[in-house]
């Protein structure tokens, strides 16, 4: 791989360049500057909040963004094991899968961001094989950079871009857009692909928008597939990318800093950004804050920044919410909450001054933000049964519905009374 590496790569969006990442061997930071055209251009347009249009070249911002794409945790390290790169070198592992990202950006050579003039590439596959490579070396590790297949997709979890027509399955190669994206379960996780789905259907019922997801069966694995938010089908079968940026990327924080213990963003910077960002703030304000609410109901200690992200195409607007999952399912996992309530982490202490105070920062009423809150946890018991009853009606019974309605049901009858207590 080093004898391969390039001196910078190339961004391109819809085969037209948008800048430059340059390597600063020195600093280990990627530097990314806008191409002049781009400037010039009257539908150019900021690739991200902390990357305004500007002949400026930026560097942490730059950095953070791009690392943002990359894949985390174990998946990283068996994936840099697997195509002999460093680790830490983020700059090389864009190099080799900057192809099939989240959003529309594809990073690499001038051959491989220009537009698609052949039919997409797609290579088929079958779930029994993807389930193999999951439980033998990891599927994203394996097959990420290898035979044109260039995808990334950023967080731990073990996971590949699909695309999916009339029940088949097929890996993205070169430039070819994915329209899905199948998670694996995961030994130390238990039923992980069945919590989420079944999590995705509770916020369904509470009418907080999230991300598709299915849950599929491959002998004894239960696979989780999500339908891609910023993917459109065209016709003629083409997909096209639509940009997007989560909440990281937006504020300039790297991958490693996304819990707001590690310095991450809190609730009220991204909160103030949608808000700041968004064509409906008022709207998609509202939306963060039952997002919250429904991720404490839930259980979901690990709602942090990188799990909300705006769509910037047509126009900025709140993404729907993704990665929903009870993550108290797991008593290996830390139960602090990824983003604070006025400071508060522990969700069996958030009461009613926690909820006041945080009204207080958002500047929004108080009255509102405790309706928000008393109006979920009424209904979060009842909802949590309408999700498991329809999760059962699709795909039969699961232990991770013995996992997650009881924590729903504890957490909710908790926070009322806290609520109420003052």
């Amino acid at each position: 791989m080093s004898g391969n590496a390039a001196a910078e790569l190339l961004v391109g969006f819809e085969g037209r360049l948008v800048g430059v990442i340059t390597n600063d061997v020195a600093t280990g930071l990627m530097r990314f500057r806008y191409a002049p055209d781009w400037l010039t251009q009257s539908d150019g347009f900021p690739i991200s909040s902390s990357l305004p249009l500007s002949a400026e070249t930026y560097a942490e911002a730059g950095h953070g963004f791009f690392a943002n794409l990359l894949p985390e945790g174990m998946v990283r390290h068996r994936l840099t094991q697997q195509l002999g790169i460093s680790e830490d070198n983020d700059f090389a592992l864009l190099q080799a899968i900057g192809g099939e990202c989240a959003g529309a950006l594809v990073v690499g050579t001038a051959d491989q961001i220009a537009e698609e003039s052949s039919p997409p590439d797609y290579e088929p596959v079958t779930l029994p094989a993807l389930a193999m490579l999951a439980r033998e070396r990891g599927a994203l590790p394996t097959l990420a950079g290898k035979r044109g297949l260039r995808l990334s997709l950023a967080g731990a979890q073990d996971k590949v871009p699909v695309y999916v027509e009339s029940g088949r399955y097929f890996l993205p190669r070169g430039k070819a857009a994915s329209t899905h994206i199948l998670k694996f379960n995961r030994r130390d996780f238990k039923h992980l692909p069945d919590n989420e789905v079944l999590v995705s259907l509770f916020a369904h019922v509470l009418e907080i928008p999230h991300a598709r997801t299915s849950l599929l069966r491959e002998g004894r694995q239960t696979l989780c597939l999500v339908e891609r938010y910023d993917r459109i089908r065209q016709a003629g079968g083409r997909v096209r990318r639509l940009h997007q940026e989560d909440l990281c990327q937006a504020l300039g924080i790297g991958p490693r800093r996304k819990y707001e213990s590690e310095g991450g963003p809190s609730f009220l910077e991204c909160y103030e950004l949608v808000r700041r960002q968004s064509i409906s703030p008022l709207a998609d304000a509202a939306a963060l804050l039952r997002w919250l609410v429904m991720n404490l109901l839930a259980c979901n200690a690990d709602a942090h920044a990188k799990n909300v992200s705006l769509l910037l195409q047509p126009q900025v607007r709140l993404a729907p919410f993704y990665d929903l999952v009870c993550t108290r399912a797991y008593r290996s996992l830390d139960r602090g909450l990824a983003m604070t309530i006025d400071g508060e982490s522990d969700a069996g202490k958030i009461g009613r001054r926690h909820w006041l105070a945080l009204a207080e920062r958002l500047d929004v009423k108080a009255g509102f933000v405790l309706d928000v809150v008393a109006q979920l946890c009424e209904v979060a018991p009842t909802a949590a049964q309408a999700a498991a009853k329809h999760f059962v009606g699709l795909y039969g019974n699961s232990p991770a519905i013995g996992m997650v309605l009881p924590a729903i049901h504890k957490q909710a009858r908790r926070t009322t009374q806290l609520l109420r207590q003052g």
